[in-house]
């Protein structure tokens, strides 16, 4: 994802993913001259990947804290670089070289079904201010499935980390 995230910004257009299988994509990917790319791949290829270096949770931060970190990194491919390149900075590594995953929250499709009730056809769970309890309760468990994730190499996982706890604040240990 974040090769393909590169290229976009080198002009790859959706439409030019069209057809493409995963190797050939792959290969297509490796000659647009980006080094950050070219290294993502060849690591791919060579089964050096980056490991996960830092974990944050709904349960740290709580519904707003996350709410706030997916309007900052989920929606913004800037701000979430800006930041992957000042952690990459103070552990001197390259650009690219540090990954933030920061998901948009996940929603359990099955909850938001079309239903016949004696009022008319509905959402499941809707009102959303008071939905069904069980609806809720289901909700409520998937969404605390979210996590933010931070990947680097295998050597740098500790230097990372206390970067990140800095950055995010305190966090799961890596494992």
């Amino acid at each position: 994802a974040k090769a393909v995230e590169l290229a976009v910004q080198g002009g790859l257009t959706e439409s030019h993913l069209y057809g493409f299988t995963d190797d050939a994509l792959l290969r297509d990917l490796t000659v647009t001259e980006d080094e950050r790319i070219e290294r993502l791949i060849r690591n791919l290829n060579r089964r050096r990947l980056l490991k996960r270096t830092y974990t944050l949770t709904t349960a740290h931060v709580g519904r707003r804290g996350r709410d706030e970190l997916i309007a900052t990194y989920n929606r913004s491919i800037k701000a979430r670089q800006d930041v992957e390149n000042e952690i990459a900075d103070a552990v001197v590594l390259e650009p690219g070289q540090v990954i933030l995953y920061c998901p948009d929250i996940s929603s359990i499709k099955e909850a938001r079904v079309l239903v016949r009730t004696r009022e008319g056809v509905r959402r499941l769970n809707e009102p959303r201010d008071t939905p069904p309890f069980d609806v809720k309760a289901v909700e409520d468990q998937y969404e605390q499935l979210w996590r933010l994730y931070v990947f680097a190499p295998e050597g740098y996982v500790e230097r990372v980390n206390g970067v990140c706890q800095r950055v995010f604040g305190e966090a799961t240990p890596p494992t």
